[in-house]
């Protein structure tokens, strides 16, 4: 019972820094300049890669051990895809605000 408070602690922690990191237009700017765009999104998929070990060990292994039925598993599976389509769509919405950017920036302006 021990490593399962420690495993959803570790747990918790990792997903409000993934949040922290993912949803926070400042943060993401400050990452980008420091560490550059190609290393950011390698660091934000060793960032999903550890989310998703954790939330692997987490239901696999402490489901066996307490017997939880299918439909706990069905659930366990929705909140997974759901942390990836939210994923999914923070990559949507600043590819989104790229081509917005280009957009304005290709418009001609008229002289009034």
């Amino acid at each position: 019972m021990f490593d399962f408070v420690i495993v959803c602690i570790l747990f918790g922690v990792f997903i409000a820094w993934l949040f922290w990191i993912c949803l926070f237009e400042s943060t993401k700017e400050k990452l980008r300049d420091k560490l550059g765009e190609p290393t950011r999104k390698i660091l934000y998929g060793v960032t999903y890669f550890i989310g998703i070990a954790f939330w692997l060990y987490a239901f696999v292994d402490v489901g066996q051990r307490y017997g939880w039925s299918d439909e706990f598993w069905f659930r366990a599976w929705v909140i997974g895809l759901l942390f990836i389509a939210i994923y999914k769509i923070e990559n949507l919405i600043e590819r989104l605000k790229k081509v917005e950017k280009s957009l304005s920036k290709d418009k001609p302006k008229i002289n009034e």
